[in-house]
């Protein structure tokens, strides 16, 4: 990711985070990156008990410096449980009750907003 600017300022960053369908659920902190220090990934990052660090590190064999893979590959357990907790609390059971009314909110709010768009051009 990145949040380079108009002006040029920003950075180009990694982040912890928990995606369902096509809606962010968590959004962990900004990991600043070194894009011109690309690492192979460590053996030790696919043996993380993370859903999404798992995935990313079959689809993908690099890492670059300081992104999440990384940083992990080099972590203890203390450091990753609580990235675990956070992805166990938003793939429960009771967390799936929810993703009608969250499919209902969106598509009201996309036709909400397709009103006032309408509305707003006349």
């Amino acid at each position: 990711y990145t949040n380079i600017s108009r002006s040029g300022s920003g950075v180009f960053y990694d982040q912890f985070e928990i995606v369902q369908g096509a809606v962010r659920r968590f959004k962990g902190p900004l990991l600043p990156i070194s894009v011109h220090l690309l690492r192979p990934i460590k053996p030790r990052c696919a043996r993380i008990p993370l859903k999404s660090i798992v995935q990313r590190s079959t689809l993908w064999n690099l890492s670059f410096e300081g992104d999440l893979l990384n940083r992990l590959a080099y972590a203890n357990e203390k450091s990753w449980k609580p990235l675990a907790a956070i992805e166990k609390k938003f793939t429960t059971k009771a967390w799936a009750l929810f993703k009608p009314v969250i499919a209902l909110r969106r598509i009201y709010t996309l036709l909400f907003d397709g009103l006032i768009s309408s509305c707003s051009r006349r």
